[in-house]
């Protein structure tokens, strides 16, 4: 996540989704995942504050929520121009479930909630 955070342009919105708990695959550590995440975001000057962080699981989302969430972000920093402007991503990495059924959800998410030419 923080490595493609910091590639982030201007007002280009950030959101972390991620159950930060024991998931069905059960390879989750629940005490670390989180905590360790801020860590993360504070080792590479990441504000928290600028991060959108759904602790919950990703097949809760569809495309449309993540738009909104995007376009929310902008109007909250005070970019509303932006925000009516674009309400999508320009880049979008899927990292979620390690089932079938998780990994389409998310990639046809991902696909519908990418700006034209997104990655």
């Amino acid at each position: 996540f923080a490595a493609r955070a910091s590639t982030r342009r201007g007002d280009e919105p950030l959101v972390a989704c991620d159950l930060f708990s024991m998931g069905l695959e059960k390879d989750n550590v629940p005490d670390a995942n989180l905590p360790l995440f801020r860590e993360v975001l504070r080792a590479c000057r990441l504000p928290e504050d600028d991060v959108i962080i759904l602790k919950q699981s990703s097949l809760q989302l569809r495309d449309s929520d993540l738009v909104g969430l995007a376009a929310v972000q902008r109007v909250a920093a005070g970019r509303r121009a932006a925000a009516q402007r674009v309400g999508r991503f320009r880049l979008f990495h899927v990292d979620g479930g390690h089932f079938a059924l998780a990994a389409l959800h998310d990639l046809n998410s991902a696909a519908c909630a990418l700006t034209p030419g997104g990655v």
